[in-house]
């Protein structure tokens, strides 16, 4: 059988390649590499159907020859992998699938080095880079509607504003926002495509949920002015 033609699967026929709901990864390297803008597109179009570098190139309109540094980073770190083999002219041409829908990171300081300032301000960064390339990707492909009149599946919920807070206060918002996340994200959240237990509708969509609640000003050196409320 012509050897240009079949591919074998890496890890033997039937092998599932269907990316996992979600998986953990560890580490601060990883997280830096899945916020670089190409690799963000990459991961995702590797999320839909597995493809060679050549078709993912081309679904991408770049170079194959700039992707496959990216793809070395990214196979490496866990975000994808190869999910099938075969032989072209004698060399192996490989095609990958991402490895999970959704990917948590965890243990973000550099293995052997306490957490510091500037680990976590990188993982924020990371965060904030994969959040702002979500955004610009699915205002292109039409997921999202920023009009105002948008329908609540499609419009972007978000608010930005100060707050005036007691340190009991932040305890008690931050343990609602927390437990109003667990209500909507519980664990078993993306095993429907995996026919777990919990599994959410055929109709159901994919959202991206970003919560932040920090500190700006040092105490007693907060603007006059706050739109919010105010304890006493």
């Amino acid at each position: 059988m012509d050897d240009e033609r079949v591919w074998g699967h890496r890890h033997g026929e039937g092998w599932e390649v269907e990316p996992t709901g979600q998986l953990t990864i560890t580490g601060l390297a990883a997280l830096k590499v899945s916020a670089d803008p190409l690799r963000l597109r990459l991961v995702d179009a590797l999320r839909r159907a597995p493809a060679t570098v050549k078709e993912v190139a081309a679904a991408l309109d770049v170079s194959p020859k700039s992707l496959y540094y990216h793809i070395g980073l990214l196979e490496r770190h866990g975000l994808i992998r190869v999910v099938a083999t075969r032989l072209v002219s004698g060399i192996t041409e490989k095609r990958y699938r991402a490895t999970a829908y959704l990917f948590i990171f965890e243990d973000l300081a550099p293995v052997g080095a306490a957490p510091g300032a500037r680990d976590g301000l990188a993982a924020i960064e990371s965060i904030l880079d994969i959040t702002r390339a979500e955004v610009r990707r699915s205002v292109t492909d039409g997921a999202l509607d920023l009009w105002d009149d948008a329908a609540p599946e499609r419009a972007l919920h978000n608010d930005w504003t100060l707050l005036r807070l007691s340190p009991a206060r932040v305890a008690e918002l931050s343990a609602r926002l927390r437990a109003l996340r667990n209500e909507y994200a519980p664990a078993d959240a993306l095993t429907a495509r995996e026919g777990g237990a919990g599994a959410a509708g055929d109709g159901d969509g994919t959202y991206r949920l970003l919560l932040t609640l920090f500190p700006t000003y040092p105490r007693g050196a907060q603007p006059a002015t706050l739109s919010s409320e105010r304890d006493d």
